[in-house]
């Protein structure tokens, strides 16, 4: 299935997936389906257009409690998380971004939200300049 059909089936899934429990279910398959490398190109395609916070909310709200889907779970959080601090992205992008991180942590085993600690720790311990720079603008912006 090419990237526009994936996009176009996810849409007209997440759309009516509160119309019956069966609906609900085959939105969680189709998402559950997705490749990591599906979602990331999904994602990284659309992360500064209008929709892009939809399609990242369709896959959150898609992905199971499966082992496999959580792994999906945590590298989508981790890629999401990286991509605030690397792109230029738009102060509502990021908030929404931020918002979805924020919401899905609460899903995250301690390891994993360790693991997402550490990569603001060496977000931190990365940025140049540092004595000259204030708190504000050297933390990571999910603080």
């Amino acid at each position: 299935m090419s990237q526009p059909e994936v996009l176009l089936a996810l849409r007209k899934l997440a759309q009516k997936k509160h119309v019956s429990q069966e609906d609900f279910a085959e939105f969680n398959k189709f998402v559950d389906d997705l490749s990591y490398d599906q979602m990331e190109s999904l994602v990284s395609d659309r992360l500064d257009m209008a929709d892009g916070l939809q399609i990242i909310s369709y896959l959150f709200t898609g992905l199971s409690m499966k082992n496999t889907s959580q792994k999906k779970r945590i590298k989508l959080f981790e890629y999401l998380l990286k991509e605030t601090q690397e792109k230029d992205l738009s102060p509502r992008c990021v908030s929404g971004i931020l918002t979805w991180l924020a919401i899905e942590s609460i899903n995250c085993r301690s390891p994993h939200l360790i693991r997402v600690c550490d990569m603001c720790v060496d977000f931190v311990a990365k940025t140049a300049n540092l004595k000259e720079q204030d708190g504000t603008s050297c933390c990571p912006k999910i603080f």
